[in-house]
C-alpha cells in the first residue's frame, strides 16, 4: 500500500516480507505525516537510503516524521500489532530491499 490518507494524515507503508529482514513474520513499516502524495507505486522496490516521500507538517508549523512498524504472521495489515522498530531496523541490516505494497 502506498501513499493513503487516514486520520493522521498522508501516509505511506511498505510490506517487508521475512526473507528481506530475517525475520519470522512481515513487517509493515509507516512514514507519516507526508507534504504530498509519495512517488512510489505498488510493487515498486525501494532500497536503503531512498527517497520514499517528503515529510509534512502538523498545524503548528513544524516539520517531522513518524515512523512506526507492525508485525504479522500472514503478511495482511489487518490484525497486525505493532512492535518495536529498532528489532526491525536490527534485523533488517544491509538486506533492506522491499516491495511497496
Amino acid at each position: 500500500m502506498v501513499s493513503k490518507r487516514g486520520k493522521l494524515g498522508l501516509f505511506v507503508m511498505l510490506r517487508h516480507p521475512p526473507q528481506a529482514t530475517g525475520l519470522t513474520f512481515y513487517v509493515f513499516s509507516l512514514y507519516f505525516p507526508l507534504r504530498e502524495k509519495s512517488p512510489l507505486t505498488k510493487g515498486k522496490q525501494v532500497r536503503k537510503g531512498q527517497e520514499i516521500a517528503f515529510s509534512g507538517m502538523f498545524a503548528d508549523g513544524f516539520q517531522h516524521l513518524h515512523f512506526g512498524t507492525k508485525k504479522s504472521t500472514n503478511g495482511l495489515f489487518k490484525g497486525s500489532t505493532f512492535m518495536n522498530p529498532s528489532s526491525f531496523l536490527s534485523a533488517a541490516g544491509t538486506r533492506a530491499t522491499w516491495p511497496c505494497r
